[in-house]
């Protein structure tokens, strides 16, 4: 297992399945000594590299602790014999609820009075609320259903948008991608939940950014690539879109030469969207199924596995 703050995994994993040898370390320089023998990985896949891949010969199974396993393809290309699965689908509540926090961040204008109590400055500004609002959800996983739910509490007319246009409950319509402009002309919000991969690099770009209103915000939770950040950048400087919430960007962590920084409109969150304090709680949902199946040669039948 090798990630921060892995030991309090390990030690579940030991007390559960006693039969394994757990080993721990934070780095995978910590757990040099250790790869040679290592039949199962447990990672968020962040700076795993072909090298470190090629010194663990017995590799049979990486488990990501993520949902996304982008971080994975050197994995995948250097042994494609090894089962890897995900955490897909645990981070439903956490996620949607971050999204809510953007949208109401964006709408109370919560930068500018943070930036004007930092002033000593007491100055009323506008206030928008999403009682009666749109949202337009792209993408209809665990967060998008879930942040579904929490709009309709909110009053809001709820679109979504997928690949394969299934309907869903708490969606009022759900579009197909190839009515994603559609959808962003007529939304007061459009939320991104929707995983990278090479449908959805740059999903987002000046065409979709065009089409929305001036008076609309995005906010972003998926991958910084899903999003065209120059295109953003450019829609955010013009007035051509309200502001955007991103938990995510291009390049992370967001360098300090970058506009966004500076916006009164934009706001930012650290890649944290996924994080809560119950993590391992949900990770154990797949993470234990999997271990009992994988121990028992069970391979095809693992959750969230990745062919």
């Amino acid at each position: 297992m090798i990630f921060p703050d892995a030991q309090s995994y390990g030690d579940r994993l030991t007390v559960r399945f006693p039969s394994l040898l757990v080993h721990v370390a934070e780095t995978y320089a910590h757990a040099a000594p250790y790869l040679a023998d290592t039949q199962i990985l447990i990672t968020t896949g962040r700076g795993l590299d072909a090298e470190t891949v090629r010194a663990m010969p017995r590799l049979e199974w990486i488990h990501c602790l993520i949902s996304g396993i982008d971080q994975l393809t050197v994995a995948r290309e250097a042994r494609p014999e090894v089962i890897i699965s995900s955490s897909s689908g645990i981070h439903g509540p956490q996620m949607a609820e971050m999204a809510v926090l953007h949208m109401l961040a964006l709408s109370r204008q919560i930068v500018r009075l943070e930036r004007q109590r930092s002033g000593h400055k007491w100055v009323d500004l506008p206030q928008r609320v999403l009682d009666q609002k749109s949202v337009g959800i792209v993408g209809l996983g665990a967060a998008g259903t879930r942040l579904a739910e929490l709009c309709k509490a909110f009053n809001m007319t709820v679109y979504g948008v997928s690949r394969t246009r299934r309907s869903e409950r708490c969606f009022d319509s759900v579009f197909g991608r190839d009515q994603l402009c559609y959808v962003a002309s007529i939304v007061d919000f459009l939320v991104l939940v929707v995983p990278q991969s090479s449908e959805t690099i740059h999903l987002i770009d000046g065409t979709v950014l065009g089409a929305m209103k001036p008076t609309s915000m995005i906010v972003n939770l998926a991958r910084g690539g899903v999003v065209d950040e120059r295109a953003l950048v450019d829609a955010l400087v013009a007035g051509r879109i309200a502001g955007a919430g991103l938990d995510v960007t291009a390049t992370e962590p967001l360098p300090a030469s970058s506009p966004l920084w500076q916006m009164e409109n934009v706001v930012l969150t650290p890649h944290l969207a996924g994080h809560t304090d119950r993590y391992l709680e949900q990770v154990w949902t797949v993470l234990e199924p999997n271990m009992e199946r994988f121990l028992a040669g069970m391979h095809v039948d693992m959750i969230n596995s990745v062919q």
